[in-house]
Parts: C-alpha cells; structure tokens; sequence
C-alpha cells in the first residue's frame, strides 16, 4: 500500500469555499485507478488542513499524479502557505 499526506494552512476566512471544492472533486477523486480512500481533514479553528491518501501501490499513484497535481494547484486559491507532500509506503496500518 502506498500514502500520500499533504499538509498546508488556508484562510479561514474562505473555509467553507475550501470544503465546497473539496466537495466539488470527490468524484473525481473517487475514480482514481488503484485508490483505497481519500480525507481532507480541516481544523477551521486554525485553518491548518490535511489531505491523506492511499492507494494500492506507488505505480496507482502515479498514473494519478498528473491529475492529483492539477486538483492540488487549484486547492492552491485558498492556501496561505506552501503545501508539503509526504509519500512512502504505509509501514503500518490498523
């Protein structure tokens, strides 16, 4: 198995903007070759957000990747940071 985790600050000002795109992906998310689940994770308190991932192996993932970057740079409106990506292979899941 194989997890991608983003994690970036947004304007909590824009927040329920943020969670309608998010809303507005999910079946295109959904219909990602190889995807296990997908979470978007808000503290709308802090505006601190994470997306998590999994998929069944990292070549799932990359014949995603195009399309994952694409849905991540128009994410990119609300964020007020960076985003930070994390990849690797789940070493341990419950």
């Amino acid at each position: 198995m194989f997890a991608r985790t983003v994690t970036a600050s947004f304007d909590i000002d824009r927040a329920e903007e943020m969670a309608d795109f998010g809303e507005s992906v999910k079946d295109q998310i959904a219909a990602f070759p190889g995807l296990q689940e997908w979470r978007f994770i808000a503290d709308m308190a802090t505006g601190r957000a994470v997306s998590f991932s999994t998929f069944d192996d990292r070549d799932a993932f990359l014949a995603s990747k195009e399309e994952i970057d694409s849905i991540l740079s128009a994410l990119g409106q609300f964020l007020v940071d960076q985003p930070v990506e994390i990849l690797g292979e789940v070493v341990v899941a419950v």
